[in-house]
């Protein structure tokens, strides 16, 4: 059985690249891989884990998915307003998946921090996504 985090990796990823006004706020873009040199704002689809949530009834996965936005400016103005675009995207919102079905998308936790260079900032968002294979 094969858990759905690349499938799942990819719906989030075209969900957020595919909207404009989330775009116009986070201009370095979305990446699975930041490549050296690009500017802040911008979002990453960080750490994808996923878990056995099979029984006799179903194949299934549980996933704890963590998308990160990276800031520059001062405050956590900017870092809440990326965020706040990101939440109703993907929170309680059907995905189609290749293979696998989506059973539920939920956040679960939203935090922000402040990096080791001290002008850089970051948001958290950590998504729980269950998942069974069709």
């Amino acid at each position: 059985m094969e858990d759905a985090s690349l499938s799942l990796q990819t719906a989030i990823y075209e969900k957020l690249n595919g909207d404009a006004p989330l775009l116009a706020l986070a201009t370095g873009g979305v990446f699975d891989d930041v490549p050296a040199g690009t500017s802040f704002p911008y979002i990453v689809l960080s750490e994808i884990t996923a878990v056995d949530d099979g029984s006799s009834l179903f194949e299934g996965f549980e996933h704890s998915i963590e998308v990160q936005v990276w800031s520059s400016a001062r405050g956590k103005q900017e870092l809440f307003k990326i965020m706040g675009l990101i939440d109703p995207l993907l929170h309680d919102q059907p995905l189609t998946l290749t293979d696998h079905k989506l059973i539920s998308l939920h956040r679960v936790d939203r935090r922000t921090f402040r990096d080791a260079q001290p002008e850089v900032r970051r948001g958290v968002m950590e998504f729980r996504a269950v998942t069974e294979e069709e």
